[in-house]
C-alpha cells in the first residue's frame, strides 16, 4: 500500500514557496507609482479604498513587490525544468516555444493590487513575449515591436503548415522574427470589461468576505454589481 505523509509534502511545499518569495531584498525593490486618483478612472478608488488599501504603508508594498519577483523566479525555474526535459530527450532544438502572460498585476502601482476588467495601465497590459523558434531566432535577439496575443495563433498555425478558411485577424510573427519586415502592425488594441447587458459574463459574487479562501474577493466581485460602469465593456489602442 502507497502511503503518503501530507504533512511531510505540506512542510516540504512550504519551504520551497519561503525560498523564493523571500529570496529579494525589500529594502532594495523600487517604489511603486504612488496613488493619485484625480484623473483616473472611478474603479481604481473603489478599489483603494474598499479593499482597506490606503492602511499599507511603502515597505507594505515593496513586501508585495518583493514576493511578485520571487513567484516569477520560480515561474522561470519550473520553465527551466520543462527546457531541460526537453533537451535530455533531444526535443528542445525542434520544438517552438512561446513564453507569454495573460495580464500583468498593480502590484503597488497607484496604490492598488491584482488587475481590473477594464484597466489599461502598462503594468496590466505591457506583458512580455518570448519565442524560440527554430532555425529563426538568434539566442539575444530582443525585437521592440508591438504584438497582440492573437498573433501566437497564426503564427502557430503556419509552423503547423495548417490553412484556415474563415477571416481572423493575427498577424503571423515569423516574417518578423527572420527581418523580413520591420513591423507588423501600426498599433495594438486590447479589450476588456462586461456589457451590462450579458449579466451572466459577471464574475460570481462572494456573498461575504468570512468564507474561506474566496472572501478575499468579496469586494471585488460586488464592486461591480453594485457601480456596473466601473466594468463596462472597453477598449483601447496604443501607438
Amino acid at each position: 500500500m502507497l502511503r503518503i505523509n501530507l504533512k511531510k509534502i505540506q512542510r516540504m511545499l512550504v519551504g520551497l514557496v519561503k525560498k523564493f518569495f523571500s529570496m529579494y531584498d525589500r529594502k532594495k525593490v523600487p517604489a511603486p507609482i504612488p496613488p493619485n486618483f484625480d484623473d483616473k478612472p472611478e474603479y481604481m478608488r473603489l478599489m483603494y479604498e474598499k479593499y482597506g488599501l490606503m492602511n499599507l504603508k511603502e515597505e507594505d508594498f515593496k513586501e508585495i513587490v518583493a514576493t511578485y519577483y520571487g513567484m516569477i523566479t520560480r515561474v522561470d525555474k519550473q520553465l527551466g525544468e520543462v527546457l531541460n526535459k526537453l533537451k535530455e530527450i533531444g526535443e528542445y532544438e525542434t520544438s517552438a516555444i512561446f513564453l507569454f502572460s495573460d495580464h500583468g498585476d498593480y502590484t503597488g502601482d497607484y496604490g492598488l493590487t491584482e488587475k481590473w476588467p477594464n484597466g489599461f495601465h502598462d503594468c496590466l497590459i505591457r506583458v512580455p513575449l518570448v519565442v524560440k523558434m527554430p532555425g529563426i531566432l538568434p539566442k539575444t535577439k530582443l525585437l521592440d515591436q508591438m504584438v497582440q496575443t492573437i498573433n501566437l495563433f497564426p503564427t502557430m498555425l503556419d509552423i503547423a503548415q495548417i490553412q484556415t478558411l474563415y477571416t481572423h485577424f493575427g498577424k503571423n510573427l515569423i516574417p518578423l522574427m527572420k527581418g523580413d519586415t520591420n513591423k507588423i502592425r501600426e498599433a495594438v488594441f486590447a479589450e476588456g470589461g462586461y456589457n451590462i447587458n450579458e449579466p451572466q459574463c459577471f464574475e460570481n459574487v462572494i456573498k461575504s468576505p468570512d468564507i474561506p479562501y474566496i472572501g478575499i474577493y468579496y469586494d471585488k466581485t460586488n464592486i461591480p454589481q453594485q457601480k456596473p460602469l466601473t466594468v463596462a465593456r472597453s477598449a483601447m489602442i496604443r501607438t
